[in-house]
Formats: structure tokens, sequence, C-alpha cells
């Protein structure tokens, strides 16, 4: 390759696991075609004093990360500051529509020439809001070919989530929700599944547990489950909440006797069911597979 043709070199400070490391992941499979990446695990003190303390981040043309890009550099102390030649490099994106409220730990810290970015329109709002600046928006997707329809499902006999509710603590439990998604099981007079304790790499096989994902949140940047089992034919609906307020084909719910009456519908019309999974599907294997959404969303914006 010329100097001309080179790959722009990109670093990522990140977790391997779950969501964020699945986001990550997939950015780095489907834009290698333009950028060369290199992965810094943040659980790695010594990762992460490399790339900032010792002044590796001056290799790349951009750093990619949550916001904890930001706050988390300086609350762990790899810099005092963050100088004006790192912000420039910096893209943040905000995977939580809900930051600075001090009780969940979601943070935007406003420099003069950081950019951050958002997985939601209302994400990217939020950030206007707080912060008096525009966001990038910056949509997730699904990797489809990790997603693939594999199970024919006629009877919700099982509803589940992501997430260990047992274990969770408050703030978790009061914007996941898990005794809606109880009640709705109860009312419904089917069974729940906390779906936790499985290694991400599992992909489809993460909701084999469950024959419908119910998200009952009351705020999401994207939810990562609902996208995943919509692409894998798995039946799911969700309050309107994340991916729920951006998919055409999604059906929603409010109440838990709206949830249970969609779900009895569905029992007692079987033929229903299978055309709901399969037009939600079609939608998000062709709008919101991450080969379509790297490369319109977020390959401008790190090439910027």
């Amino acid at each position: 390759l010329t100097k001309k043709q080179e790959k722009l070199k990109i670093a990522i400070w990140s977790e391997t696991r779950w969501s964020v490391g699945r986001i990550h992941n997939s950015l780095m499979k489907y834009l290698s075609n333009w950028f060369d990446f290199d992965f810094y695990d943040w659980s790695k003190p010594e990762r992460s004093r490399e790339l900032f303390t010792n002044g590796k981040w001056k290799n790349y043309h951009k750093i990619l990360g949550t916001t904890t890009l930001v706050f988390g550099c300086l609350e762990h102390k790899f810099l005092e500051e963050i100088p004006i030649e790192l912000q420039r490099k910096m893209l943040p994106v905000a995977h939580c529509p809900i930051f600075n409220e001090g009780w969940f730990k979601e943070e935007i810290i406003d420099l003069p020439y950081i950019n951050y970015g958002g997985v939601s329109q209302e994400t990217v709002d939020n950030i206007k809001e707080k912060s008096g600046k525009d966001a990038f928006f910056l949509p997730t997707g699904v990797d489809i070919h990790q997603f693939i329809p594999s199970r024919k499902i006629s009877q919700i006999k099982t509803i589940g989530f992501c997430g260990n509710a047992n274990a969770a603590g408050k703030n978790w439990c009061q914007v996941k929700r898990p005794d809606v998604l109880k009640q709705i099981a109860n009312k419904a007079n089917i069974s729940f599944n906390f779906i936790h304790s499985k290694h991400y790499s599992e992909n489809v096989k993460l909701y084999d547990s469950i024959d419908m994902f119910v998200c009952c949140s009351l705020f999401e940047g994207s939810g990562q489950g609902i996208i995943e089992c919509a692409a894998a034919n798995i039946p799911v609906i969700s309050t309107k909440v994340g991916y729920a307020k951006m998919f055409k084909n999604i059906k929603t719910f409010e109440t838990v006797e709206e949830a249970v009456e969609i779900i009895n519908y569905f029992n007692e019309n079987p033929e229903e069911l299978e055309k709901y999974v399969n037009v939600l599907g079609e939608e998000v294997r062709t709008e919101w597979n991450w080969e379509y959404i790297a490369e319109k969303y977020w390959k401008p914006v790190i090439e910027k």
C-alpha cells in the first residue's frame, strides 16, 4: 500500500463482554476494509496506562469507546487532564439516554474539543440538551451472520430478558423492572427466565431458554436483546424504548395487561406469530445489519 492508501489507525478502549463488547467487535469486523484497529481492554490497567499515560494515543486517528472513555480516563487517573490533541481524537458514544443523574453511572463531561455520539436519536437530543453541542447519531446493529433464524416458535411458553435479577442492584431493577416481567408471565400463565451467566459468544444460543424476549425497561439506549432476537426470528415485544422506538414493525406495550393481551393473541393465533417474526426479522436483517449500519453511520464520522 502507498502512503495514500494506508488505512487509518483506530484504537478502541472498551470491554470484551456482552453488549458493549459485541458492538465493538462488530465495528472492527465490518469496518476493517477502511481502518486498522487496536483493542485496549479497560479491565486491564496496564493496557489503559499504555494507551493514555504512556501516550500511545498519539499514534491513532481516533480513539473510540463509550462515555467511559472520558470520565473513566479521568476517574482512574490515567491522565490528570485530557489534552486538546487527545480531545480531538476521542469519539465517546453514549449507549444510554440518561446521564449526569448521580444515581445512574453514565456521565457526559463537556470538554471543548470532544464531540460525543449517541446510539439513538433520543440520546443525541439529550446530549445536545445537556451540553449545548450537536452529537453524532451512531446507531448499533446486529451481526446477521451470528444471529440467524434457527428455531420456529409457534407457542410462547417462556418469556425473558437479559440480566440476573436476583443479584442486580436497586438501580438496575428500577430501570429493567424484572417484577413487571414476572407479572406478565403470571397473568399470561406462562414461565419466565432471566438470561445470565452465559458467555456472550454463544450468540443466538443465548436465547434458547425463551420463546419471547420481553423488554420491560423504563429506558434503553438501544437494547441489544431486542435486535438480536428480532434478527433470529425469536418473538420480541417491548416498552417504547431503544430499538422499539426505531423499528417500524415491532409490537410495544405500556401496561402488564397490554403485554399479556399480545402474548395470548399470539398463542391463540400461531400463524399470526409466524407472520410477525418474519416481518420484523426481515426489517431488522435488511435495515439494521452491522454491515450496512457501520458503513452508513460510523465510517464517515470516524474518518472526520
